[in-house]
């Protein structure tokens, strides 16, 4: 849902799915809004890739998918400085903050809290990057 919230706010938004069923649910909500659609890849590798196809630089990458850490080494290179990492569930992908810290210097949020129908406290963790 995280891509619907931020197509209503933001100018431009490139979100990617793995899942056909999801993709074409999103996709519906997206072209009901006038919205460009998700990029449906399946192939782990080529989701984590995706983002170098991209031009520019992004003010924020969201990491909520598969190949993850993948996901957080492909996309450091492509987030501007003063730019957000999100990365979502961070208490159960514990490598993804020191992936990040790896490659480029970051000011570390942690967020914890409880999601709907969950029993134990998720957290996402907020990363700024520094330069």
């Amino acid at each position: 849902m995280s891509t619907l919230w931020f197509a209503e706010r933001a100018i431009e938004v490139i979100s990617v799915e793995s899942n056909p069923e999801w993709a074409q649910r999103l996709n519906a909500a997206l072209t009901a809004r006038g919205k460009p659609p998700v990029a449906l890849v399946a192939d782990a590798d080529a989701y984590a890739r995706y983002i170098s196809r991209c031009d520019g630089v992004f003010d924020i990458l969201l990491v909520d998918g598969i190949a993850r850490r993948k996901c957080v080494e492909e996309g450091v290179s492509k987030l501007k400085k003063g730019g957000l990492l999100i990365l979502d569930n961070t208490d159960v992908n514990t490598d993804l903050v020191p992936a990040a810290l790896a490659i480029g210097a970051f000011q570390v949020n942690r967020y914890s809290g409880y999601a709907p129908g969950s029993l134990h406290p998720n957290e996402t963790s907020v990363l700024v990057k520094l330069f």
